[in-house]
């Protein structure tokens, strides 16, 4: 059973257990990846959990079958049975074979002739469907192509530059691409928002078909059953294929989508942290008050304005709005990093009595911020609130340099009034 299928809902009472299989997750996939980082491949196995990581994952027909695999590999191939979920990260992905329960794979390639009993969720250049696919499915990428003979029995999503479907969904059907091709069976609502539109005589439409397309399609006599429905606007996806279960809204997908920026962030923190730790200590340092805490906000959503204020009046040059948009876009990473430092730091001080370290509030922040980040636009509003604080405390730290509160002090002031000379008036200072 997957770690995470106890996730189900949004509820903010599942982000806690989230958040948790989330960093638990995250901590074993590390400790796989560690030897494959040193050049060496991988195979970790905990309980009926696989790691893999290398150059090549085959399972065989007669290999004993593990529960969920997860693999980042060149090469994987499936030609037995995967008896629960398959995460597949790759160049080249193969599944003759038969995997259980759900599909989630970004590759170059993914070709699917076997059996996938659940969910399928694929990223590629090509995507090859011949086999059969029990639930939803999704595709994203440059070309998908749903071969004669192939069946999805649920709903089928679709975003691609030529998609080609020649073979039967069960579910609605919404494609987003460049030129589609219809010539298989589709049992329900069809939705396409394409340049080019070909329905193959052959092809049967149960339900209606809704497209938006820059020339009308021909429609073959009796492929289509209900209404056809040229618009002239981008449609968008049927009520019918919005309801679709983990296809659109998938807090397993959130988790995966999460863990992933979640070590881009760790990594870029330890960075940070490795080549500007004095600048990483001031401004954590200006923040450590509530009246830091407020100045550093104002200051960051000034400079926010200002920032986007200054990139749409650039936009008559290009050049100089694309520098604009990118400061504005490296400081605001920058100030979302030291944000859930700072939201990590205010969290443990009181446990610790000091300042931890800036990595450790960092872990604590991005665990903070992704679980709130579950509560509908409570997540939302706290993300932008760390990351102008965040940048507020940089900018300060950049602009005012040294420790918070120590300025620049005379030489002369410094030393004091001038001492009298002995037996005589004061000396005048100089």
């Amino acid at each position: 059973m997957l770690v995470l299928d106890a996730v189900r809902s949004r509820l903010p009472s599942a982000a806690v257990h989230a958040a948790a299989s989330a960093a638990a997750l995250a901590a074993v996939l590390g400790l796989a990846a560690l030897p494959a980082a040193a050049g060496e491949p991988s195979d970790v196995r905990l309980g009926n959990v696989r790691f893999v990581s290398g150059q090549e994952l085959r399972v065989s027909p007669d290999e004993p079958a593990a529960g969920d695999v997860y693999a980042a590999v060149v090469r994987a191939r499936i030609d037995g049975q995967v008896p629960g979920d398959f995460v597949v990260a790759g160049s080249d992905v193969g599944v003759n074979g038969t995997i259980e329960r759900d599909l989630d794979a970004v590759a170059l390639q993914i070709e699917v002739r076997g059996t996938v009993g659940s969910r399928l969720r694929a990223s590629a250049r090509t995507t090859s469907i011949a086999g059969t696919v029990g639930a939803d499915t999704l595709v994203l990428g440059w070309r998908a192509h749903f071969e004669r003979g192939s069946t999805v029995h649920g709903a089928l999503a679709v975003r691609a530059a030529d998609v080609r479907l020649d073979g039967t969904v069960h579910g609605p059907v919404w494609v987003s691409g460049g030129r589609v091709t219809i010539s298989g069976r589709l049992a329900q609502d069809v939705t396409v928002d394409c340049d080019e539109l070909l329905v193959q005589p052959g092809a049967r439409i149960t339900g209606n078909l809704l497209y938006q397309a820059r020339e009308a399609a021909r429609m073959p006599a009796g492929a289509v059953e209900g209404t056809v429905t040229r618009t002239l606007q981008s449609p968008d996806p049927p009520d019918s294929l919005r309801g679709a279960p983990l296809l659109f809204d998938d807090p397993r997908m959130r988790l995966g989508f999460d863990l992933y920026f979640a070590g881009v962030a760790l990594a870029s923190g330890l960075l940070v942290a490795l080549f500007f730790r004095p600048l990483l200590d001031g401004a954590l340092a200006r923040a450590e008050t509530g009246a830091g805490l407020a100045f550093s906000f104002g200051v960051g959503l000034v400079a926010l304005l200002a920032l986007v204020v200054v990139g749409a009046l650039c936009c008559l040059a290009l050049p100089l709005a694309l520098a604009v948009l990118c400061g504005l876009a490296a400081l605001g990473y920058l100030g979302t990093l030291v944000g859930k430092m700072i939201v990590g730091t205010l969290l443990l001080r009181p446990m610790r009595g000091e300042a931890p370290h800036p990595v450790l509030a960092l872990v604590l922040g991005i665990a903070a911020v992704a679980a709130v980040g579950w509560i509908p636009y409570l997540g939302g509003l706290l993300w932008f609130c760390v990351m102008v604080t965040g940048m507020g405390a940089v900018m300060l730290q950049i602009r005012e340099g040294g420790p918070p509160g120590t300025e620049a002090v005379n030489p002369a002031a410094r030393a004091g009034p001038p001492v009298p000379a002995a037996g005589g008036p004061p000396t005048p200072a100089a």
